[in-house]
């Protein structure tokens, strides 16, 4: 299943328009549950778009727990900003993309906020 999962991902990030993402240098390391990781990501892809509109300058976060592969459970956060005008709603398709490109790009997680358009006002986390 893993495979699967990682196959998935490959084709998934392949398609993405490369932009660099703004790292953070330490903290913890993205888990080696990738099949969980990716579950986790776009079911909160999915949490984002029933969410609602969200107000300019808006912070939300949404969280998720994923087996850590050592008997426990590891906590994954997931973090979305509101960079554009007025309240906007988040359609799926925009957050996994905003989402896939920080948990590919970056080894500890990272927090951007895309300047080419492709994310359409929405930062990251």
């Amino acid at each position: 299943m893993q495979i699967t999962a990682m196959a998935t991902l490959s084709a998934l990030v392949g398609s993405l328009p490369l932009a660099a993402a703004e790292c953070y240098g330490s903290g913890n390391m993205n888990p080696p549950n990738h099949a969980g990781t990716l579950a986790a990501l776009l079911v909160a892809c999915g949490d984002m778009e029933r969410y609602g509109a969200i107000p300019k300058g808006a912070n939300v976060w949404f969280h998720s727990r994923i087996d850590d592969f050592h008997g426990g459970m590891r906590c994954l956060n997931f973090g979305l900003d509101n960079v554009g005008g007025g309240f906007q709603r988040i359609d799926y398709n925009t957050a996994a993309e905003g989402l896939l490109r920080e948990w590919v790009d970056c080894d500890h997680g990272g927090k951007t906020e895309y300047k080419d358009g492709s994310l359409k006002g929405w930062r990251f986390m």
